[in-house]
């Protein structure tokens, strides 16, 4: 039981540093919107206010990133890198990386964190639940 429990645990960890990266991205497009329809002196004012933010934004990606990496070397450890777990938070942190890279390189366009990214994400999260389920102890629900 108890090494149940450090599994799930484990697990769990893995899925809200997935998830804090989400927020740090869900929080930049929020920022970005605010700009839209702005003219003249009133955009340049908060465009520099964007870069400020921008910065701390990118820090807190940047300590998301190297979280999401360490909770993948515990899963390493724990599964090898040819289990199925594995496979699927490494797609997760793929598309994770792949979605903040588009973010703040885009950071002052009007293209938004787009919403099929996210779509995507939210399919490969589901995935590695379902996934994750039989090693915590719980059935998968499809039957």
């Amino acid at each position: 039981m108890r090494d149940r429990d450090a599994l799930r645990q484990m697990l769990d960890d893995a899925l809200r540093a997935v998830g804090e990266g989400i927020e740090v991205l869900e929080e930049s497009a929020r920022e970005r919107s605010d700009g839209y329809g702005l003219e003249g002196e009133v955009k340049l004012q908060w465009g520099k206010a964007l870069d400020q933010a921008t910065s701390e934004l990118k820090s807190r990606a940047r300590r998301n990133w190297v979280r999401v990496h360490a909770e993948a070397a515990r899963l390493r450890l724990r599964f090898g890198t040819e289990h199925d777990i594995m496979k699927c938070y490494e797609g997760m942190i793929m598309m994770l990386g792949g979605a903040g890279d588009a973010e703040f390189d885009s950071r002052k366009l009007r293209q938004l964190w787009a919403h099929e990214r996210r779509v995507e994400l939210d399919e490969a999260i589901s995935e590695f639940v379902r996934v994750c389920r039989p090693y915590v102890g719980v059935q998968d629900d499809r039957s």
